[in-house]
Parts: C-alpha cells; structure tokens; sequence
C-alpha cells in the first residue's frame, strides 16, 4: 500500500540510555534532524542483583 504523503523515509525505533544531564543536548539534536517524538522514563539503579537460589 503506498501512501502519496510519504516522504520516503522508514520509521524506525532507538533505544538509547542518557545520562540526566547529557538529556537537553540529546533532544536538541533529535529535533533538529527532525526526530517526530522522544519517550523519556527515569531509571534508578545499576548493577547486578543476586542470583535467586532454588531454582
């Protein structure tokens, strides 16, 4: 199915980990290649959890 509004361009999904403070400069850049949206979730945490036993 073609659409006449196409741009030729493929959608595409990154997935990237910023750190807080590296996150203006990281959506300044999206939007000036002009990224259509950003989804931002805080994370907390880092590491390695212990092994669950008995299983």
């Amino acid at each position: 199915m073609t659409d006449d509004t196409s741009d030729d361009r493929d959608i595409e999904m990154i997935v990237a980990y910023v750190r807080p403070k590296r996150l203006n400069e990281v959506k300044q850049a999206l939007a000036e290649v002009g990224a259509p949206s950003l989804t931002v979730s805080n994370v907390r945490g880092r590491g390695s959890q212990p092994a669950k036993k008995g299983q």
